[in-house]
């Protein structure tokens, strides 16, 4: 099942930092393929809803990835 919600601008740059954050620490639960794969869905979708002036981190900073 999949859910639609609505988010600020801020929560979606919060939810980015922490993304990055999870990224530079390599921290994830469960199968690790899978976790990652959820992972970047999530951010290419909340990258997706934010206009370029409107993002705190760079579209390159997001595309850091320690983990892999």
């Amino acid at each position: 099942m999949k859910k639609t919600i609505q988010l600020s601008i801020s929560e979606i740059n919060q939810l980015l930092g922490l993304l990055r954050v999870n990224e530079l620490e390599g921290f994830y639960f469960g199968n690790r393929e899978q976790y990652w794969r959820r992972h970047e869905n999530i951010k290419a979708a909340l990258i997706g809803d934010v206009d370029e002036d409107d993002m705190e981190l760079t579209r390159e900073e997001l595309k850091f990835n320690k983990k892999k």
